[in-house]
């Protein structure tokens, strides 16, 4: 993956302090990449931020035992099995605990969606 210093110097930090969360954060990256190669990434707000056509969507926070992948307008996003969890004006994220998670929470589906918040 082309990161910029700043997200490049946050993923090599996380794999000193939490090695298990940095593989969560790539799998995220690595589908959000699959889908939007031109997806651009910086830090701010404490994690990598996603980019869209110059728009932020969201961004990918890592916390001690969870990463979270936040949708900024993710109000707007459909989500017909209310897996998506916030209940603020606009914001809904998805928490991944493990690596599983991934797979049983399908964020590719909502990732897709993305083009149509910009």
């Amino acid at each position: 993956m082309n990161h910029n210093n700043k997200v490049q110097t946050f993923l090599q930090d996380l794999a000193f302090s939490n090695g298990k969360n940095l593989q969560i954060v790539e799998k995220i990256l690595e589908i959000c990449l699959g889908i939007y190669p031109k997806l651009a990434t910086d830090i701010k707000y404490g994690g990598i931020i996603l980019l869209l056509e110059n728009q932020f969507v969201g961004g990918i926070f890592v916390y001690k035992s969870h990463v979270s992948l936040e949708f900024g307008k993710g109000y707007l996003l459909e989500d017909p099995h209310k897996i998506l969890l916030g209940n603020g004006q606009f914001r809904r994220h998805l928490k991944f605990e493990n690596l599983e998670d991934i797979q049983k929470l399908n964020p590719s589906f909502f990732i897709q969606q993305l083009h149509n918040i910009i």
